[in-house]
């Protein structure tokens, strides 16, 4: 399950998005996070993408940005199309994915830009 981001809580664990440092992240491990609206969370597979990672990665920290209570932060990152997933390594390098993932999506790009296997 995603932990729901506030703006407060965004600040306070990812990254002062209203700030000059937006791209400096406080992440010291690989981190997702889920931009989507509330309508999103009904869509068919939508939960069968993220929900297993928290067992899977456990090393890995998953949340959610609900972007139509907290539009800011997805535009402070430039994030137009929703659903998008953040991937940030622990080092802080970002990459961003537009759209649906698909499961075996998710586990692949986790694989690419977080554990570079």
């Amino acid at each position: 399950m995603l932990t729901h981001l506030s703006p407060q809580r965004f600040v306070n664990r990812i990254a002062d998005y209203a700030g000059a440092d937006k791209w400096h992240f406080k992440c010291t491990q690989a981190t997702i996070i889920v931009f989507h609206t509330d309508k999103h969370l009904y869509a068919k597979g939508f939960r069968d993408a993220y929900d297993p990672l928290k067992t899977e990665y456990p090393d890995i920290q998953t949340y959610e940005v609900i972007t139509n209570e907290d539009p800011d932060i997805a535009k402070a990152y430039d994030i137009t199309d929703f659903p998008a997933t953040m991937f940030i390594t622990a080092q802080g390098k970002v990459h961003i994915v537009q759209g649906y993932l698909s499961p075996a999506e998710v586990i692949g790009d986790i694989k690419k830009y977080l554990l570079n296997t």
